[in-house]
């Protein structure tokens, strides 16, 4: 038995009431098994609040719903969420907000809506947190809504803003029944979860949710890629889990865990910049990133203070200061795309470089490292200690040629 719920916020106190009182499940379950039922009986698989999964410890076991790129559509500026995985809100906390961790539990909806080129990825990431989380198993909202033959319906076709208003939007992004992209790994995606290609994780961990009008929290979010996570109420403890947690209580997650992940465990509702790439510094800004915090007015002043603080920084070790200069883009690049170019570029000192953690978004425990890597070269270095050296077999045409004239000088070659 599934009750479908919803999160209006004109429900009724008798509805409300039914809800998360669990006589209800009790009754219900009870008037099926005389009816000859022989099936486990679940509740609502929505993630509602803490009432409503405190009302489930009755049934046989726990279910769960959620969607990568849930609310992405903007009916007026037909807007998209195209972009990876690692980027979005993850679904993995709201999850396991679900699931009682003494009871077996089933993710009987998940999807991953289109359009987006990522979508591919979302079978494999439910298969490897499945099989980490132990969870019994999880299917995905793939079919179609009708047979009828509507422009909304075919997968490939363009979600309008119309369909979003009048309902056929179930149509469009929900309409993944004959998508090769995730259809051609679900194989894949059920024979990771079958032979148990990643071990259920060692640790296990109950949130105590007291206040049930709350819902998932940080730590949840941040604890499902890590180990075995779920809720608890102050009349249903949790026996099975090894570490109970308050609701405001920080995620346990040690420094080896963070540096296992790249990017992982961020708040990017705090973080101001982040670094990707050899030389480069990105600022959080919103309406750019998914989770951007910094407002397009604040990006100057924010420029500066990372600059001023960067380029004193000092290496404990050697007194010596790793970062000689920190440049605007405008102040070093030219032409059309310099809004394309990092926010900030690191110019180094001679013998400093980053690291190749940092390199990839990963960030280890020492902010000052040794290299050990045989590398003898770099082009990590400020240019006022390195020299531009330019070597051809071609006499030189102008008495002071620059970087942006090789291209040129080299199409030229080629084309005559």
């Amino acid at each position: 038995m599934r009750t479908r719920t919803g999160r209006r916020a004109g429900v009724r106190a008798p509805e409300k009431r039914f809800l998360i009182n669990y006589q209800h499940y009790r009754d219900m379950i009870a008037f099926q098994r005389g009816l000859g039922v022989k099936i486990p009986i679940t509740g609502t698989n929505w993630t509602i609040n803490g009432a409503v999964t405190r009302a489930q410890h009755v049934t046989d076991f726990n279910d769960g719903h959620s969607y990568f790129s849930w609310g992405r559509f903007d009916a007026t500026a037909r807007r998209i969420n195209d972009v990876a995985l690692t980027q979005q809100q993850g679904i993995f906390g709201r999850l396991a907000f679900n699931r009682l961790p003494d009871k077996p539990y089933f993710v009987s909806e998940w999807d991953m809506l289109w359009p987006c080129d990522y979508r591919a990825e979302s079978p494999i990431l439910m298969a490897a947190v499945g099989c980490l989380q132990n969870w019994a198993g999880y299917t995905i909202h793939t079919y179609a809504y009708s047979n009828r033959h509507t422009p909304y319906q075919p997968l490939g076709l363009e979600v309008s803003s119309r369909s979003i208003g009048n309902g056929y939007h179930r149509q469009g992004q929900f309409a993944t029944w004959n998508d090769p992209a995730k259809f051609g790994v679900f194989y894949h995606a059920s024979l990771i979860m079958r032979r148990g290609d990643m071990r259920p994780a060692v640790g296990s961990v109950a949130i105590k949710v007291d206040d049930l009008r709350l819902r998932n929290t940080e730590a949840m979010d941040l604890l499902a890629e890590h180990t075995r996570v779920g809720t608890e109420y102050e009349d249903v403890p949790a026996r099975s889990p090894q570490t109970h947690l308050g609701y405001n209580d920080a995620a346990p997650i040690d420094a080896a865990a963070r540096e296992a992940d790249y990017f992982g465990a961020v708040d990017w509702g705090g973080t101001q910049a982040y670094g990707l790439g050899i030389n480069s510094l990105y600022l959080n800004l919103a309406g750019r990133e998914p989770e951007g915090c910094v407002r397009a007015e604040d990006k100057r002043s924010l420029q500066e203070m990372l600059r001023t603080r960067l380029q004193a920084a000092v290496d404990p070790r050697t007194g010596e200061r790793p970062i000689y200069r920190v440049y605007r883009p405008e102040e070093i690049y030219t032409g059309p795309m310099v809004d394309k170019a990092p926010d900030l570029i690191i110019g180094y000192s001679p013998n400093y470089r980053a690291s190749w953690d940092t390199v990839l978004g990963k960030y280890p425990r020492e902010v000052f490292l040794d290299n050990l890597d045989p590398w003898s070269g770099d082009h990590c270095i400020d240019a006022a200690f390195m020299a531009g050296c330019l070597f051809s077999n071609r006499r030189f045409t102008r008495g002071e040629p620059a970087l942006e004239h090789l291209a040129p000088a080299i199409i030229r070659a080629l084309c005559t």
